[in-house]
Formats: C-alpha cells, structure tokens, sequence
C-alpha cells in the first residue's frame, strides 16, 4: 500500500452519502416477489447465487416460513458439495425408519454418514424429516459440516446444545441474528444468514497429540482441534477466493481525482492479496460498492478470473469493511481552534498523515473532479497546519471523512464532499415526443464545476422533477451525470446580528429561535454581501440552507398584505370618531372605527373635524375619505376610488395606508373568464390575482385566478396592481353585472353549423372542443364563429347557455418546428392535450408526434396554440394544441409495377388504366409498389380479375395460362389510405394484361 500513498487525491460529490439518492449497504439483489420482506437480503442474495436455497414456483422467497430438518439436510449437502446437487445413490439406503420413501431420504443418509446429524436415537430410530429445524440443531449441522466432530467437540449428551452454542458463536454463524431465538424453529432468512457465516469461517480439524503416560510410559494420543487459516467451504467447496484490498473507485465515487468513476454495477478495487498471494494491482469488480466505502480497506469473495485475470465477473456479496479502517468524519460543523481538530482526530486513533515518496507531497484535499477546495492546500506529517486552515479544511457545508486504511493511524484519504450553490435558469418541460432540458447556474460565489449543469436533458439529470424554475438548487456533476435538489429553507424575523470584522463570512445571525452561520459553499449570500451584512433586523427574511443548516443564500420575505375599499363612509362622533364601511380582501363587508390614513406620499393623517361635511382632502381623515365620495352625510355610498392596505390597531381602530408602489384606478369596464386583460384599462391578470366582486347589495364573493372569476360586465373596478410584469394583486369590483353562465374558451372545430329549432327561434350548432372535451354548443346566430379557432375574449351566454357574443383569441398558423419539447416557440410537457380535427369536424385526441413539420413523414397542418397562461413563465407553455388536418387522408404519392417475364408495364395512372406495351403471358409475375401518402396507412386488395393469383402480402400477382384463357384482359386494384380522424381515400390501379 506504500505505493499508492502518495499524492492521494479525493473524491467528488456523491448522492449516496448525502442520502439523496440512498443505497442499501449490500447491493446484493434477488428478484422475488417478496423482496422487501427480507430482511438479510446479502445472504439470501448470495445464497441463492450458490444454489444452496431456492426461492419458489410462484416467485417468491417465503422468508418467514420455518425450515424442516429435512431442508437443512439438503442445504448442508448441497454446500458440501459447491453449489452442485450431490450424487447420493438410491432411496433403499435409508438410515432411519421414517425417512424411507421421503424425498429428502438421500441427503439425511448422508448427513447421517457424516456425523452432521444423529436422529432420535441413531440408526434405525426415527428422525423426523418434516419436524422444524431449531437454531441450535442447524448451528450444529454447519459446525460438523466446517470440520467439528461431534464427540470431540462434546456436542452429544445432556449439555450438547451449550457446546454447540459456545462453538457457534466462536465462529461466527449467530452474527447478524442478534434477535434469533435458538430453541424454536429456524425461518428460510435466518437460515440463509446462518449458512452463509458458516460457509465464510475458517474450516477446522483435528491432529493426533501424542503423549507417554510417565507412570506406565504408556504411549497415548488425543485429539487437537487446528483452525485452517485462510480455508473456508467458500474456498474449498466452491473454488471462492479471498480478495483484500482498497477500494478505488465504484459507480458512485473515486479516489483517483479525475472524473474516472466506474459503469453501472462495476468497482475498482487494488488488491493487495488473493487468499494471502500478494497482488498489489488494480482489479475490476462486477459488484456495485457504497460510496462510502471508496477509500476503504475491504475483503470480498469471488469465483472466477477472465480477461487475463484482470476482472472478476463472480461476486458474493458486496466488500466488507475489514478491521484495518480507521475513519473520522466530519459532517458540517467547522472547529474553533486547531487543538479542537487534532483531539477529535487522536480520539479516532488518527494522529498525522502519511507521508509520500514523490511530490506533491501528502494528502491534496480536492472535490468534484479538479476543482480543488482551499487552494488545494497540501497536508502531510510535517506540516502544521493553523487554526484557520484546520476550519477551511472542514468547512461549514462539506463533509470531511479522514481515512486510515492500514491500520498505522496515519491518513491515507481525505475525502471532500461539497456540492455547488446555484439557481435553475431554464427549465423546458419534457413531455410526449418531447425531451426537457435544464440550466444550473451557479450563485453568491460559490464555486463553478467543471462541467457546468447548461442546457442538459433530463435523461441526464436526477431530481429535476423536484424543482422549478428560479429555485435555489444545491447540485454536482458524476461521471456524467447531474444531481439536483432544492434547497431547504425557512422564514423567520431577524432579531440579532453578530460580525466578524477580521473574517465576515464567520459572522452569525439570529432569527426566530435560532442562529444561523453563513455557508463554506459560497462567499456571499446575496450577490453581494456576507451574512452579517445581507440581513435587517426586525424584518422578516428567508434563510436558504445547505445539507447542514448553514446559509447559502438570504432574501427579504414578501410582505403579506390586507387589502379593502371604503365603500361608505359615516358621521364622525367626538365618541367614536369616524366610521366606514369596507369590503376586504376575503369579501367580508364590515363597519370599522378608522384610527388613520397614511397617504401615498407618506402623510399620516389621525385627526377629524367631526363636521360631517365634505371638506379638503388631506386635511382630516372624514374629508380626506369624502373627497371620494359624494352624497349625504349618513355612510354615503358611492364608488370608491382607492385600495388600501390596512392594518388594525391593539384598539380594535383600523390603519388605512394608500399602497406606494402600483396602481389603482376605475378604469375597467369588464372582466372575462379566462382572459388575462381587464377590459378598459390594460392591466393584467393571472392565476394568482384576487378578484372580489359585488353579488348582492353589500354582498361580495372571492374568487382566485383568472379562471375561477365569473365573467362581469357594466363593471367600475378598483385595483391595485404590482409594479411588475407579474400582474394584478388585486381587483375590487364594485358595481357590475355578474355573468353566473361564464365560460372558459371554446375551440370552434369547423365553421359548418347545423340549423335547428329551439321553439320557434333557429339557432346554430357548431362541433367544439370545450375544456378539452368534445362537444356540441350553440349560438343564437350565424356571425359569431365565423372561423376555426379558439374563442376565449368577449364570451356572453344567455340564461339558455347559448352563445351571443365571441372574438377569436389565436388563430391557426402553420407549423414550423415541432419535437424536443418545443412546438412553434411554446414547450410543452406531459399535460399538454393535442386533438386532430378533421376538415369535417370529427376530433380525435393525438400526440405531438403525430403533427408534421416538414421532416417526419406526417401531413403537413396548421395549427391553434392555447397556452397555460397569457402572462408568466407559463405563457410559453402549451395547454392545447388543436391540429387542424384534412377532410380524407392522402392519396398514394407514387405507384408503379415491375415485371419479371415477358410483359412490360408503363407507368401506372391513379384511378386510370396502363396498357402492358407487350402483352403478358403466362409464367410472368410483376409486384405493385405503392407509396402511401404523408401519415397514412394503406392497404391494397384485388378487386377484379383472378383472385387467387393474387399474394397481399408481397403485393405479387402471377399470371397463369388460366388466367388468360379466362379471357382476363386486365386487373383492377384498390388501395385504401387511412388516417386518424378523416375519412379514407380510394385509388384504383387497374392494368391491362392482354
């Protein structure tokens, strides 16, 4: 191992030990179909690899079912024999006197004739096949199967099962079966368990002892039991050898330094001993090994060599651990002085570092392939490192595993696990044909990985699913492919602030019950600042965390407001003050005590007149609130003119603020189910907007998004708009009329109606696709679907759901791209619904693949685009997609004949006849060959001349004498084209033979 200690690099940054993407400690694996019912799953996995126990017909393992004595006799003759059903000879060599006939007759006799098990009372008394194996009666079955004799080991007569008990667990075979209950019935997993220690501990035997009596000098000789070092029935029964050594590297992690990670299911291990022959060389694995055992002293069973001995293919289990490994990690948590470290590193029997034969000298701390983690400072024996390398060195946010792999207490590894900081820039929905992608930008200076998270594909990227555009993402690259995870995070008021002038990134900050220390991962939290600097006190912010609770990125919390109108404004008291009436955010209309009004430009305004009379805005809260109001002096209701945000005091008295930011207005006049712009005034709404609307006299309803909100008309609306492209916060719609019969966009299938008679008045029927159902809607005249298209603005029914008004909202337009998740500049993903609708109105629901673009076979459409929103990341994303296709499908685009005798055949005529220029005869054979048209399926049939001759499957017809002398001068054939909602074309070929 000498060799190898020298500029011993690190690792990377693997899931596996952050338990992102957790993996079982044995990656042995079965397939029954009771896999997560077993509960030692390496030793039945390994088990059953050797053939010693099966799983059953139905597929499964039945790992609690209790083993018969039988049973065991088999499991221990197959294991004595590698793996191979034993050849034991006939059934009429039964040894005891119930086991005659019984299936497992052969394996008792033979287990009897090896000592392995005696019966009730030796030969020819009973032994009990179907009677359940104890745990003590199979411990003493593998113990005699190891080499123990019986009567040499005292495990007959009274006490037996207390030496068989002593044997056992001198050798091993209870490990792992901590709760097994050796006086009652073994199950199928604690067996398996219990074989597969046996079959993994040294073999035993006996040497004859001589000694001379000294009184007769009587020479006498006993028996000796000697441990066969190195000799298991692993090695000696089925041909497993013993390899011990480093693991290098495995699927998930590396100590090479270098992106040399292995395939799926393969490690790399350096052996340094095949069963005690030295090696000291690389070999290849095929077993999948945790992460954290890269770095690792090991031992691990295989079988058999190939590629020059270079690569194991048979592999029992997964590596174990050997005693050699000395580890201390560190997970996060940084030490205040040097001292600190060097205890908590002599604690885990580790006192420096392996020094190397070759610069660079010592251990290089590295992480994530070539990106070196402090300045890739070099730590070796005769090094004394400060008190700040030692906390750079563990930095808050890494873990920091120490490794002593050979047993001297100096560090062999050190392994650095460190994700990058940064945030999803891009995120394309991946859906139907359609592949996403994702951008990961790194963030608050942390560091930028090799190979940077740009543009790539989902199948390369694990946890995308789990994020959204804009979020804080913690994140790494391995062996090419990437890992992602949202940042935890949490919401509390800032109510302390400690710096640190000479190191600001060590300052802290406590929010809530808690202090939080800015993260190692980055060098600022907010673009800009340390920790200590990017917080408020008193105010509210977001804490963005690390794997260990340390900040990586800090923001303001948005501010939660309550939003009202004045909708009526009372005669001040000198008691009371004055008095409103308001309708906030919920809906709710009450009467309140005001305490003040703070205008837009900052003026708070606490005091009233109490004249009851209108008087200069500004100068008085009653006539600031009636310069917006007209009429008499009692709650004169009128229309209100401003949004307030509000807050209500300890006295119960309401605080009015005039927001700064946005704007409020009465510019309305309408807003339209599902159609984002509220009429008359330009502003923007979306899924996210409030809108209270007046139903009754001072009744008033909540509604959430532009979907849920009834159509109004004749409306005045107060709103209070976000000064951002973000949209409408809120809308106070106070006078109005309510359109109960909304709906949401319709898309018009053909402009082709139907007249027909509702009493004595005609209405229309049109072919349309409503909330993405096909249906039948009506309209009360013939000028209000005037195209195909989706009609989403200026929709009005009447009381009888019949359309009187509606504007096209997107029209069709040609495709130009489609495919990779993109459609026309929109992507769109799995929820996307795509329809094919017919040139006659039919629909059938599609897929994106199914639409043409010029390059994938399919016919060419135009197309209407409805996207999941009008404003926002979701208005580049589709939520319908309507193909407009043709009436019938497309005809052949070509057909032709060849000929093999004497006829020829000229070019073939759609729905026309071809005259052979020389005339057939028999014993000529020619084949159709018809090109179908873009996206259509055909089928040929013969549909005059001599059927028999005709093969569908070929396309070939034979001429045969019969056939002309049946007089047939020509062959008529159809060809059917079909497609998904159109009808069929026909196209006749006919020909003439004569």
């Amino acid at each position: 191992m000498k060799n190898l200690k020298r500029a011993l690099t690190l690792v990377l940054a693997c899931a596996m030990i952050f338990g992102m993407f957790a993996i079982n400690a044995s990656a042995a694996t079965t397939s029954f179909t009771d896999n997560d019912t077993i509960v030692n799953s390496e030793a039945v996995a390994t088990m059953t690899q050797l053939n010693i126990i099966k799983g059953y017909e139905d597929g499964s393992f039945k790992p609690t079912q209790v083993v018969t004595r039988a049973e065991m006799c088999k499991m221990i003759c197959i294991a004595l024999n590698g793996g191979v059903e034993p050849v034991l000879g006939a059934d009429s060599l039964a040894i005891f006197s119930d086991t005659q006939g019984h299936w497992a007759n052969p394996y008792i006799s033979y287990c009897f004739s090896e000592g392995i098990v005696s019966g009730d009372s030796g030969k020819g008394g009973t032994f009990r096949p179907e009677a359940t194996v104890t745990g003590t009666e199979a411990a003493k079955m593998m113990l005699v199967a190891m080499g123990y004799k019986s009567a040499y080991a005292g495990f007959t007569g009274a006490d037996w099962a207390l030496k068989v008990g002593a044997a056992a667990n001198s050798k091993g075979l209870f490990t792992g079966l901590a709760t097994l209950n050796v006086s009652t019935g073994l199950t199928r997993d604690n067996a398996a368990q219990l074989i597969y220690n046996g079959i993994k501990a040294e073999m035993v035997e006996y040497d004859s002892t001589l000694a001379t009596d000294p009184v007769t000098g009587q020479l006498t000789s006993s028996p000796k039991l000697k441990t066969l070092s190195g000799k298991t029935m692993l090695t000696e029964k089925f041909g497993v050898s013993v390899l011990e050594g480093i693991v290098m590297s495995s699927e998930y992690a590396t100590v090479t330094g270098s992106d040399a990670t292995n395939v799926k299911g393969e490690t790399t291990m350096f052996v340094k001993t095949d069963d005690g022959t030295a090696v000291n060389a690389n070999r290849t694995l095929k077993t999948s090994t945790p992460a954290d055992m890269v770095g690792m002293s090991v031992k691990v069973y295989v079988k058999d060599n190939s590629l020059s001995g270079t690569y194991y293919s048979t592999v029992f289990g997964t590596p174990v651990l050997t005693a050699n490994n000395k580890t201390k990690t560190f997970t996060g948590a940084k030490y205040s002085t040097l001292s600190d470290f060097t205890k908590a590193m002599k604690d885990a029997g580790l006192t420096g570092y392996e020094a190397a034969s070759a610069a660079p000298t010592g251990v290089i701390v590295t992480t994530n392939y070539g990106n070196t983690v402090d300045n890739a400072t070099y730590y070796n024996a005769g090094t004394t490192m400060t008190d700040t390398a030692a906390n750079n060195l563990l930095g808050r946010g890494k873990q920091v595993t120490f490794i002593d792999n050979d047993n001297d207490g100096l560090v062999d590894y050190v392994k650095v696990v460190a994700k990058y900081v940064g945030q999803v820039t891009v995120l394309n929905s991946a859906g139907n044909s359609g592949n996403g992608a994702i951008t990961v930008t790194t963030k608050n200076g942390s560091a930028n990985p090799t190979n940077a998270l740009s543009a790539k594909a989902f199948d390369k990227v694990y946890g995308e699913e789990n994020v959204a555009k804009d979020d804080y993402v913690l994140f790494y690259e391995l062996n090419g492919y990437y890992y992602v995870e949202k940042a935890e995070s949490t919401t509390a008021d800032v109510s302390g602030i400690k710096p640190n002038a000479s190191t600001p990134s060590s300052g802290s900050v406590t929010a809530g019950d808690k202090t939080y220390n800015q993260s190692a991962l980055v060098t600022n939290v907010d673009a800009t600042n340390v920790l200590s600097d990017a917080v408020t006190l008193g105010k509210s912010t977001v804490f963005f965390f690390d794997n260990y609770g340390y900040v990586i990125y800090v923001k303001a919390a948005a501010a939660t407001s309550n939003y009202c109108v004045v909708t009526a404004v009372g005669t001040p008291d000198n008691l009371n003050g004055l008095s409103v009436r308001i309708v906030n955010e919920e809906g709710v209309t009450s009467v309140v005590s005001l305490d003040s009004i703070t205008t837009a430009a900052g003026n708070k305004i606490s005091t009233c007149n109490s004249d009851g009379l209108p008087g200069t805005a500004g100068t008085d809260i009653e006539d600031t609130l009636s310069g917006q109001h007209t009429g008499g002096v009692a709650y004169r209701a009128s229309a209100a003119s401003t949004v307030f945000t509000y807050t209500v005091k300890e006295n119960g008295k309401y605080a009015l603020t005039v927001p700064t930011t946005g704007t409020t207005g009465t510019g309305t006049t309408s807003v339209t189910t599902n159609n984002p712009t509220l009429g008359g005034s330009g502003d923007i709404a979306n899924s996210s907007t409030i809108f209270v609307v007046k139903t009754g006299t001072n009744t008033y309803t909540k509604y959430v998004g532009i979907a849920a909100v009834p159509s109004v008309t004749a409306a005045t609306s107060l709103t209070y708009t976000k000064p951002s492209a973000s949209g409408v916060t809120i809308a106070f719609f106070t006078a109005g009329t309510v359109n109960s019969s909304s709906t949401s966009g319709v898309f018009i299938c053909s402009t082709s109606y139907t007249s027909v008679l509702d009493g004595t008045t005609t209405v229309y029927q049109y072919p349309a696709i409503v909330n993405g159902e096909a249906k039948t809607i009506t309209a009360d005249a013939t000028n209000i679907f005037t195209s195909v298209a989706y009609y989403d603005t200026g929709i009005s029914l009447n009381s009888k759901g019949y359309y009187t008004a509606a504007t096209a909202t997107y029209t069709l337009v040609p495709v130009t791209t489609v495919g990779s998740g993109v459609i026309n500049g929109f992507t769109y993903d799995d929820s996307t619904k795509v329809f094919e609708i017919s040139a006659i109105g039919k629909v059938t629901e599609s897929a994106m693949g199914n639409i043409y673009d010029g390059t994938n076979g399919s016919i060419a459409n135009n197309v209407v685009i409805v996207p999941k929103a009008t404003t926002g990341i979701d208005s580049t994303v589709a939520k319908y997609v309507f193909v407009r296709g043709e009436a019938s499908a497309p005809a052949p685009t070509a057909a032709s004949a060849t000929v093999t005798g004497t006829g020829v055949i000229g070019a073939l005529t759609a729905n026309g006849t071809t005259t052979a220029t020389t005339a057939c005869v028999a014993g000529d054979t020619f084949v159709l060959a018809v090109t179908p048209g873009a996206g259509a399926t055909i089928s040929i049939a013969l549909t005059s001349g001599i059927a028999a001759n005709w093969n569908a499957a070929t396309n070939t017809y034979s001429i045969t004498a019969s056939d002309l002398a049946a007089g047939a001068s020509n062959i008529t054939f159809t060809v059917t084209s079909t497609m998904a909602g159109r009808n069929a074309t026909t196209t006749t070929y006919t020909i003439d033979i004569a």
